[in-house]
């Protein structure tokens, strides 16, 4: 447990900081980040339930930081990635996406790539994330889209109806999840949305 939390308090550190010299227009490696999502992933097969509960701990009436709520999402999508089976590596590719997708302008599917071409040591992850990163933002436009950009939109969705915003508290976990499942998010397919609330139920 004690790894645990100094492992999200790590992420959470090195998000902000890579926010920050993204916004003062530098460079930011993705070294240390991506290990510490490797520790992350691993972890999470042993002491998921911790990680769950630190990311869901917020103020429901003060809206999180973005830096915050790209975190409680990146936690939502190794977890789920974790329960339906994916490999280690899209689960990476997906935590990933979790990070860089809060430097995407919302509803600008075309800027993705742009946003990846700043980052260095992408490897072979950069086309699939750039591809997820595209399709989370489509899925919402109706479009037909490849089954792991699906998994980030739905996650983002999630995650962003039960944070709180300026204008509105947090909503509860159990109302977004039963939207989900019934199609009242209208481009989530009611099997995904079915799975996903499936895997939180423990929760």
């Amino acid at each position: 447990d004690r790894l645990a939390i100094w492992l999200y308090s790590s992420l959470l550190d090195l998000v902000e900081r890579l926010y920050e010299e993204h916004r003062d227009d530098r460079a930011p490696s993705l070294l240390q980040l991506r290990r510490t999502l490797q520790l992350v992933i691993d972890n999470m097969r042993t002491h998921s339930a911790i990680f769950h509960l630190l990311s869901a701990v917020q103020d429901p009436s003060q809206a999180p930081s973005l830096e915050r709520a790209r975190v409680a999402l990146t936690i939502e999508l190794v977890g789920f990635g974790s329960w339906i089976g994916l490999p280690a590596r899209e689960r990476m590719t997906l935590s990933l996406a979790g990070i860089l997708g809060g430097l995407t302008a919302k509803g600008r599917p075309d800027q993705a790539l742009s946003v990846l071409a700043r980052f260095s040591g992408l490897g072979e992850t950069a086309l699939p994330l750039g591809l997820m990163l595209h399709d989370a933002q489509a899925a919402r436009r109706g479009d037909k889209v490849e089954l792991p950009g699906l998994i980030l939109g739905m996650v983002e969705e999630y995650v962003f109806h039960t944070s709180a915003t300026p204008d509105r508290e947090a909503r509860s976990p159990s109302r977004i999840l039963g939207g989900l499942q019934s199609g009242a998010v209208t481009w989530v397919p009611c099997e995904l949305g079915a799975a996903f609330s499936a895997f939180k139920g423990p929760y």
